[in-house]
């Protein structure tokens, strides 16, 4: 039961890893004119990229415990 368990959050904090990657280019735009480089990031999204990656790894360490425990 308990390798079930940290296998399914293993699977679980790669997914997520995945999804915030993902996003992470949605966040940020670049306009470039002749010369110049505009660019603009979206902080609430940004944000929550963050917190999707810290999920992620807490997941997949928690896993990863799981699993060295007997």
């Amino acid at each position: 039961m308990r390798r079930n368990i940290a296998l399914l959050l293993i699977v679980l904090g790669i997914g997520c890893g995945i999804y915030a990657y993902t996003n992470s280019h949605e966040d940020k735009a670049v306009l470039k004119l002749g010369g110049f480089e505009l660019s603009a990031v979206d902080k609430e999204a940004s944000q929550k990229t963050t917190i999707l990656y810290v999920l992620a790894g807490l997941s997949v360490l928690a896993g990863a415990a799981f699993l060295v425990r007997k």
